[in-house]
């Protein structure tokens, strides 16, 4: 594979052979992105690959990678969204992406910010692989709202890797969130990181409700270290159990209180389909 620096004299040969080739390149600004993007809108056949990352206070993009696969996938490293919010929602209409590992970690985002951020992701009606970082904002009140409501219109996510720590979404936030996921009845792949959220037994027992719920999922990775919970993570592993496919759990929970007489195994023993537990009580 030819690999490519480009410059304005190649640009439209680019371009025009987009659909025909087998491309590699590095683009040195955003602004190169629009021409390749315009033909990438009707390409269903691409495979996209982005890195956006600050170096000396200029951004860059790199990797631009076309194979001959059915989907598109963008996968944004430490993108500014509040500087290229307008960049990322004119990538979002490709409307045939599938697969978003989308990274926006401690960037103090704003409520407006969450509430565009929802409002095109519900326009990927072909998504069935999202990752979403979103560690170290605050997700609290309407925020973690907006963001509930906005994945709950997915319903072809088929695995879904959220990273919600130290976001303050508190037992109201987690109860919201884990009850509009049980609209997406494919998902089968969960990873679910709400550690550091101040949850106490309250909101570990809603989400053990609403997990039990998730009628196909198979694989649940969920992150609940220090936290409030104490005794609901008997109630958490009893209605995990009653997830009629899962079969593979892994459960990190320490920095919880957590006491030796509670014993997560045995309620789990009751289920007809888990395969593999894991626990993690210690860092």
């Amino acid at each position: 594979m030819e690999n490519i620096n480009l410059d304005q004299s190649q640009k439209q040969l680019i371009s025009d052979n987009l659909e025909s080739q087998n491309l590699s390149q590095k683009i040195n600004c955003l602004e190169d992105l629009e021409p390749l993007f315009q033909r990438l809108i009707n390409t269903a056949n691409i495979y996209v690959q982005i890195y956006v990352s600050k170096r000396n206070s200029e951004e860059y993009v790199e990797s631009f990678k076309c194979e001959k696969y059915h989907n598109i996938q963008i996968n944004f490293k430490h993108f500014d969204f509040t500087k290229n919010k307008l960049l990322f929602e004119w990538m979002l209409k490709l409307e045939n992406l599938i697969c978003l590992d989308f990274y926006l970690r401690e960037i103090d985002i704003q409520q407006q910010d969450i509430q565009d951020l929802t409002q095109n992701l519900m326009k990927l009606k072909k998504l069935n692989d999202l990752t979403l970082d979103l560690v170290l904002n605050k997700l609290s009140g309407l925020s973690g709202i907006y963001l509930a409501e906005g994945l709950s219109y997915l319903t072809n996510l088929q695995m879904l890797n959220i990273d919600l720590g130290a976001t303050s979404l508190g037992d109201e936030g987690v109860a919201k969130l884990a009850k509009e996921l049980e609209k997406i009845t494919n998902l089968n792949t969960l990873r679910l990181s709400i550690y550091s959220n101040h949850i106490t037994n309250l909101g570990a027992s809603e989400l053990g409700i609403s997990l039990s719920k998730y009628v196909n999922l198979k694989t649940l990775d969920l992150d609940l270290s220090s936290n409030k919970i104490t005794q609901s993570q008997l109630d958490l592993a009893q209605n995990i159990s009653l997830c009629p496919k899962l079969s593979n759990f892994i459960l990190t929970i320490y920095g919880n209180d957590f006491e030796n007489n509670y014993d997560l195994r045995r309620p789990l023993l009751k289920s007809k389909s888990l395969v593999e537990f894991i626990l993690v009580q210690q860092f």
